[in-house]
């Protein structure tokens, strides 16, 4: 696996490949972006219950592409269908997933999904997943809102870099946020 690793690795530092179209800056400096991409195939792997096990199914998804040979194009990412506002911890739905092209069809556990929306509203956080990151979220819907859009699909976290642990334990990174969007009217 460690020979696979080496492989897949560098192509998290891929470019998105997305444009920003209006933006605004939230309340701590941060900029808010609507964003139009193209949509686009996706390997995940599917998950429910605890975010505690954000770290096995990256492992899972890195091992089983690269048993599969996929090659992996862009950023890991996270898909939240619910969260714990509003599901208790075992019905949470999630999963973990990268973008993939060139590729038909995927063995289990991988299932292979089409992303389809295209614009999104975006939100670049770096520091501490347990810290900020709500806070993060909290500005990206009330922009939403603000802006005369509404929600039109899960919330997605791209991981921009490789998550670290910090000196309390906290793991930390740069993430994109990303949320679906149409027109409120």
């Amino acid at each position: 696996m460690g020979k696979r690793m080496l492989v897949i690795m560098p192509m998290l530092l891929a470019t998105i490949g997305m444009y920003a179209q209006d933006a605004d800056t939230t309340q701590t400096g941060e900029m808010v972006q609507l964003k139009t991409i193209v949509p686009y195939s996706y390997a995940a792997i599917e998950m429910r219950g605890s975010y505690e096990q954000h770290e096995q199914a990256f492992g899972a998804l890195y091992q089983a592409a690269g048993v599969q040979g996929i090659m992996l194009s862009d950023y890991p990412s996270g898909i939240y269908y619910n969260g714990p506002a509003n599901a208790q911890e075992d019905s949470l739905r999630w999963e973990i997933g990268v973008a993939v092209t060139d590729v038909d069809s995927v063995a289990a556990p991988l299932i292979l999904k089409k992303y389809p929306y295209t614009s999104l509203a975006s939100l670049i956080y770096e520091g501490a997943y347990d810290e900020g990151l709500q806070s993060a979220i909290g500005q990206i819907f009330s922009w939403i809102s603000k802006n005369g859009y509404r929600e039109a699909g899960p919330l997605q976290e791209i991981y921009l870099s490789m998550p670290t642990r910090n000196e309390s334990g906290n793991w930390i990174g740069q993430i994109e946020i990303l949320v679906p969007v149409q027109n409120a009217e």
